[in-house]
């Protein structure tokens, strides 16, 4: 049912507005309401159990359109302004009022109703293990287990000869990364001479050694430095060839000497690599070399030698 409330102004805008509502099939009446009364438009049209309401107030020159879905629980409400009082306005005004009426129950009708309550969630009969997440492939760099050096080298006794030319070999394996052994060797080739007024010496450096290595793989693996530290039997071989009035003399002398060993290596190809190393020792005891009552040499006192050597990965 539709309520149309007025303040008892304009009857004829009333009997228009009540008679286009009942030819659309709405039930309808009008409610005269006091000025006075502060009661609004939506409480009195729920007191009178009316869906929708109008409300005409010629003083302020509106006419106010009220309606409600009950079912939804939404409102409409619209407002419009009423024009000069002629049988024409009126008849204006009642159509407009009417349209408006009918736009808001269109507009109302719109909404969905719900559907029902909503179906419970069904009891779970087996909980889902959750699957591992897919692996994610990373670029591994192989640890290097067994590894075989061999190249020439360059060593010298001490300051007071001329450096030997040798051959080193030498082999080391990892025992977790990074530290491993390392065995090493130095094989007399090319002989250190040095003359004096009693004639020639001549002098062969040979080495044997293990120690502790620490081998380093940054980045792509293609760079390898790496540190050893170790003990070795260091084997002077001495060739006196002396002048008229001298004797010949051969000896060969065994002495240990601690050392450090310090290189790098450089991927060259597949399990190739070159390595470029240098290292450092101390022969003890002292060894004195004299040649007609003249001290000439300390051996050993330091030893060094720098070693280039092609580096064959095996494991």
């Amino acid at each position: 049912m539709v309520i149309v409330v007025h303040e008892g102004d304009g009857p004829s805008l009333v009997s228009r507005i009540v008679a286009e509502l009942e030819a659309m099939g709405l039930g309808a009446r009008a409610v005269r309401l006091d000025p006075e009364d502060p009661i609004a438009l939506e409480e009195l049209a729920r007191r009178t159990g009316a869906a929708a309401a109008i409300r005409i107030v010629p003083r302020t020159g509106t006419l106010h359109v009220w309606i409600a879905d009950r079912v939804t629980g939404k409102v409409v409400s619209r407002e419009v302004v009423i024009p000069n009082d002629t049988p024409k306005s009126e008849a204006i005004v009642a159509t407009e009022a009417v349209e408006l009426l009918r736009a808001s129950l269109m507009e109302l009708r719109t909404t969905r109703e719900p559907k029902g309550d909503v179906a419970p969630t069904p009891a779970v009969k087996k909980p889902v293990e959750p699957q591992p997440a897919p692996p994610v492939a990373t670029e591994t760099k192989a640890t290097t287990r067994l590894a075989l050096e061999v190249g020439p080298a360059v060593a010298g006794s001490g300051f007071d000869l001329p450096p030997t030319v040798n051959v080193f070999a030498g082999a080391w394996a990892t025992i977790f990364d990074p530290l491993g052994i390392e065995v090493l060797g130095l094989t007399p080739l090319v002989a250190s001479r040095t003359s004096t007024n009693g004639g020639e010496v001549r002098l062969n450096l040979g080495l044997a050694g293990a120690g502790l290595r620490l081998g380093f793989s940054p980045g792509t693996g293609r760079w390898l430095p790496s540190l050893a530290a170790g003990c070795a039997a260091v084997f002077f071989l001495l060739d006196g060839r002396a002048r008229e009035g001298h004797e010949d003399h051969e000896e060969t002398i065994v002495r240990a000497a601690p050392f450090l060993r310090a290189g790098l290596a450089v991927l060259l190809v597949g399990r190739l690599r070159l390595r470029l190393d240098a290292l450092g020792g101390w022969a003890f005891p002292g060894t004195s070399v004299r040649v007609d009552g003249k001290e000439i040499a300390d051996l050993g006192r330091p030893l060094l030698a720098a070693v280039l050597a092609l580096e064959l990965v095996v494991w």
